[in-house]
């Protein structure tokens, strides 16, 4: 590819967010089918063929570790779209413009159209502007900086797509709203919608973009080779406290790590 119409560190994650994608997608079927325990139901015999078709076997159901995994991962995956879309190199483009170049960044860094040598580690975002500078009463950290600093930009990332989430309409299909109810004894007004003008195509595009992306996010953190270490309750207390010594608030403004 000798000209790359985006910049390195949009590249880059876009390209370990399709490689995330697919990891998530793998981790997901080793999982039972049913989050909780179920005894399955026979398929079905073709009167003709003999042949049985559908039904479930038992499932065992997810273990409690597994339910806090994919529950903490879900809670991450809403972040994955802001790494991506919050790059300052999105504010040159609207409307149908802006949903092409997306959709051409997504296009050039599906697997099999870059080279091996540029795939991303799965701990790893390469081109990433990350800054690790710990402040003095962070003498030892118990987590290793690649993986603290995604966790980081983690939380960063969902604050950011709530705020998104607050810009658009309320409704996504244009709405006329309802009107509110009158309190027969002060005659103040509660509840009703206004009227809602959907949202654009651009948007829907937008979002729906956004939410694939998102089920990538628990790998970027999950797949570290660091939690290998640990098992059930020990490997969830890993996770909760790297999710909390992470929160805003909680690490020093040098090391919040930038959107781009």
């Amino acid at each position: 590819m000798a000209e790359n119409p985006f910049p390195d560190a949009l590249r880059a994650t876009r390209i370990r967010l399709h490689q995330a994608t697919a990891e998530l997608t793998a981790l997901g079927r080793a999982l039972p089918w049913s989050v909780e325990p179920h005894d399955g139901w026979p398929g079905k015999e073709h009167s003709h063929t003999g042949e049985v078709t559908g039904g479930r076997p038992p499932s065992p159901g997810w273990t409690d570790e597994q339910k806090a995994a994919v529950d903490e991962f879900r809670q991450e995956c809403l972040a994955l779209s802001e790494t991506v879309s919050a790059h300052p190199y999105w504010a040159d483009f609207a409307g149908g413009a802006l949903v092409d170049r997306r959709m051409e960044l997504k296009s050039i860094t599906r697997p099999g159209t870059v080279p091996e040598a540029e795939t991303i580690p799965a701990a790893c975002l390469p081109g990433l502007e990350i800054e690790h500078t710990y402040h003095s009463g962070m003498a030892e950290n118990p987590f290793p900086d690649a993986l603290r600093a995604t966790q980081i930009r983690l939380h960063q990332a969902t604050a950011e797509l709530t705020a998104l989430g607050r810009a658009l309409p309320w409704s996504v299909e244009p709405h006329d709203g309802w009107p509110g109810k009158e309190h027969s004894h002060t005659g103040e007004v509660t509840g009703g919608r206004p009227p809602s003008p959907g949202w654009t195509d651009e948007q829907k595009a937008a979002v729906d973009e956004f939410r694939q992306e998102c089920l990538a996010l628990s790998e970027t953190v999950s797949a570290h080779p660091y939690w290998a270490d640990f098992a059930g309750g020990a490997l969830v207390d890993r996770r909760m406290e790297l999710k909390s010594i992470t929160r805003p608030g909680t690490v020093p403004e040098a090391e919040t790590i930038p959107a781009a």
